[in-house]
């Protein structure tokens, strides 16, 4: 071990030293996505892939107000029947303001003491456990490899880059990660010295000169032709992990995917209309009848049923 110049340990060293190796946290934030598919993605998680993780972190994030938090409020109760009456371990957090999903998963972090943490949306759905892909995939021997999602690995594959309206002005959104379900090596990403939270601004720019073809030149491996000098916007934004993206791209680090097979993401489950939902939920009925059929058949039936009255789904 190589000893910092000023504080003995590096952030890396440190943590090294503390965690408990060879165990996976899972990391699951939720907040406006309906308490049903909540509950399918965290029993799929719990039924299907119990040996693959070893401590759960949850975190509920929404409005201060209370007339505008009573789903919170309802899945809050949900995890405290899940750890008192279920023994279930796992950690609750809830964050009330104006805190998006990327704060929350910043919040959660500090609290991790395993040598990974996987990040699940609440939207998705394991089929079965995750092991033998990852496993397969080389990730836990690589030192180049500090993370490793299901596909597509950016957000926006295969452009990677953003290129959208936000009230009828373009916005670029720089490549950020797809964060549906990423495992992370995290004293690799703590050394690095960034966090997950993303950043909307308001700002004039136009690609010219050359700061912008060296912008354009470093993403030319991963976003060929998908921006180019000359184009104007109003609007910047980095989404979560984008920042997470850049150092390690900086850092020579591989960006790698499994294939996911294990997995299904429902998507936009916090912020489609019930119509949208719908029509995603209709498309992957035969996973989602699997999962629901489990759960009513496991130990958790009787919870599961209980909190099906506060959602607006009806299969």
């Amino acid at each position: 071990m190589k000893h910092h110049e000023h504080m003995v340990l590096s952030v890396k060293d440190s943590i090294d030293l503390s965690e408990k190796k060879e165990q996976n946290t899972v990391v699951i934030c939720t907040s406006q996505c309906d308490i049903k598919v909540m509950m399918w993605s965290v029993f799929s998680l719990l039924l299907n892939a119990n040996d693959s993780f070893d401590d759960l972190e949850v975190c509920i994030n929404g409005s201060s107000l209370k007339e505008q938090r009573l789903l919170q409020d309802v899945k809050q109760k949900f995890f405290e029947d899940l750890l008192y009456e279920y023994k279930v371990n796992l950690n609750i957090h809830r964050v009330l303001g104006r805190q998006g999903h990327s704060h929350a998963i910043d919040s959660c972090i500090p609290w991790i003491d395993t040598e990974y943490y996987t990040l699940m949306h609440d939207d998705v759905i394991l089929k079965n456990d995750w092991s033998d892909e990852l496993k397969d995939s080389g990730f836990l021997e690589d030192p180049k490899r500090s993370l490793i999602n299901v596909k597509p690995f950016f957000m926006m594959k295969p452009l990677a880059f953003c290129n959208s309206l936000y009230l009828d002005k373009p916005k670029l959104g720089m490549p950020h990660i797809n964060s549906s379900f990423v495992i992370v090596k995290k004293s690799v990403v703590e050394e690095l010295g960034v966090n997950w939270q993303g950043y909307h601004n308001k700002v004039d720019f136009k690609l010219e000169g050359e700061w912008a073809r060296k912008l354009i030149d470093f993403y030319e491996p991963i976003a060929s032709g998908n921006i180019q000098e000359g184009n104007e916007y109003n609007y910047h934004n980095t989404d979560i992990g984008s920042w997470v993206c850049y150092k390690l791209l900086i850092s020579d680090y591989n960006l790698k995917s499994m294939k996911g097979d294990f997995c299904l993401h429902i998507t936009e489950g916090s912020w489609s209309s019930d119509i949208g939902l719908a029509i995603r939920i209709n498309k992957n009925y035969q996973e989602i009848e699997k999962v629901e059929n489990r759960i009513l058949n496991s130990k958790f039936a009787d919870l599961y049923v209980e909190y099906c009255k506060h959602s607006n789904i009806v299969l």
